[in-house]
């Protein structure tokens, strides 16, 4: 395989995982029981079964000005052990149609099914938006989605991008402060006690990522950064279609 074709099926990962949500935070991380324990006893029911749980899913990116899908993926997750499959619906012209990840901790194998055959690669578990995040709820109010009449919870929190970046590259490559609100949506069944969407406005992350790569990369500052990046506007949406603790995924003997 060509080290053009590895870069792209590479690109395609990491496109995923940006999806899939955050890095796990130091002090909320299910494989250490030991940390984070107090944070994760004030979730409620329905968030600690998303985030701890096994169930099947849709993640799509939306441009929240059309309505339209960028990614449409379907995906099945079991929490502990991590296991995660994940199918591309669309596009159709993907660099991989389907990915396996597997593993204890942060550091993960991650099994690609490109047309040249499966790639194995290294990296890191990805988390949902708002995991290991103190977030505080709004008050609840009603929406139908389909048959449910959810109770829908909003809330936001901060992102620290200099303080990520700095950590990632082991050094200070990005010296001003750069922080990126993210707002969210939960959507829970009440009869059931179950979150069965999350929409998660991405917009304000994507542009201040966009700025820390000027930054670094052409040594600007972060006014005259923001100013070259796109605007452009970005939703991640995901549809959880069935909750299962009997789900079961089976890792391709690569």
């Amino acid at each position: 395989m060509s080290k053009r074709s590895m870069s792209m099926i590479l690109a395609g990962l990491a496109l995923f995982l940006t999806a899939c949500g955050s890095q796990a935070p130091e002090t909320n991380s299910p494989d250490d029981p030991s940390e984070g324990a107090d944070v994760q006893a004030e979730l409620p029911a329905w968030l600690d079964k998303f985030y701890n749980g096994s169930y099947e899913y849709l993640n799509s990116t939306i441009d929240p000005e059309t309505g339209t899908a960028v990614t449409v993926m379907s995906g099945k997750r079991i929490s502990s052990p991590y296991t995660e499959y994940v199918k591309v619906v669309e596009p159709g012209d993907s660099v991989w149609s389907e990915a396996y990840f597997h593993g204890d901790g942060d550091e993960i194998e991650a099994i690609l099914n490109t047309e040249d055959g499966y790639v194995t690669q290294q990296t890191k578990r990805g988390y949902p938006y708002g995991y290991g995040e103190e977030l505080e709820f709004t008050e609840p109010g009603k929406e139908q989605l389909g048959d449910v009449e959810c109770d829908v919870y909003e809330t936001e929190y901060t992102v620290d991008l200099a303080e990520e970046m700095n950590e990632d590259a082991g050094e200070e490559v990005i010296s001003e402060p750069l922080t990126a609100v993210v707002t969210q949506k939960y959507y829970v069944d009440p009869g059931k006690d179950e979150l069965i969407r999350v929409v998660t406005d991405l917009t304000d992350q994507t542009a201040k990522t966009e700025a820390s790569v000027f930054m670094m990369s052409q040594g600007l500052s972060a006014e005259e950064a923001l100013e070259k990046t796109s605007g452009d506007q970005l939703q991640e949406l995901i549809e959880i279609t069935a909750y299962d603790d009997d789900l079961s995924i089976e890792i391709p003997d690569v």
